[in-house]
């Protein structure tokens, strides 16, 4: 940015390039994301994901993001095919739990991003219709293993300490 700063005259009025719009981002995201044959598909990746980076990080409205609702063009890593490929919303998870990333990482395809980034995506991630958060997804249930029972000396032990707190202790404290 200061660079760009002390050659505005040359590169906006001299070349005439102009600011970068939310539209020119979300096309060149989803051409790079279209064209198979352009380039690697580890190049494209990268570039999506950094395309991505600044689309997020930028003021955006809704019409300017629309185009980006059922298009392939988020960046994903299948578990399946042991490969970086691009998936439309719906059809991966977003890692925002670290801990639940690492037990399901091998089972379903997850947004290319570490934990850091994905969290903070989150918005427009959401704004997209993405709900796919993988701690929203993955709940735990408990239940007991064996039929609990009450135990008459634990209950009597307790109700001897809250006797002994009422008559000693609370009296020192509102004192």
């Amino acid at each position: 940015m200061p660079t760009l700063n002390d050659y505005r005259a040359l590169i906006r009025d001299t070349l005439e390039v102009p600011n970068v719009t939310a539209d020119m981002l979300v096309g060149e995201l989803l051409n790079i994301t279209s064209d198979a044959n352009a380039t690697r598909i580890d190049d494209r990746f990268q570039y999506s994901k950094d395309l991505l980076h600044d689309i997020n990080r930028m003021q955006l409205t809704d019409t300017a993001l629309q185009r980006l609702n059922h298009a392939k063009c988020w960046p994903c890593l299948s578990p399946s095919l042991e490969e970086e490929m691009f998936c439309s919303i719906g059809n991966f998870y977003v890692n925002d739990r670290q801990d639940l990333f690492e037990i399901f990482q091998d089972y379903f395809p997850f947004l290319g991003f570490n934990f850091a980034t994905s969290k903070a995506m989150t918005k427009l991630l959401r704004s997209r219709g993405c709900v796919s958060f993988l701690s929203s997804q993955v709940t735990v249930k408990r239940e007991a293993c064996q039929p609990l029972e009450f135990d008459n000396e634990l209950t009597r032990d307790y109700k001897e300490r809250a006797d002994a707190l009422n008559k000693y202790a609370i009296p020192i404290f509102l004192s």
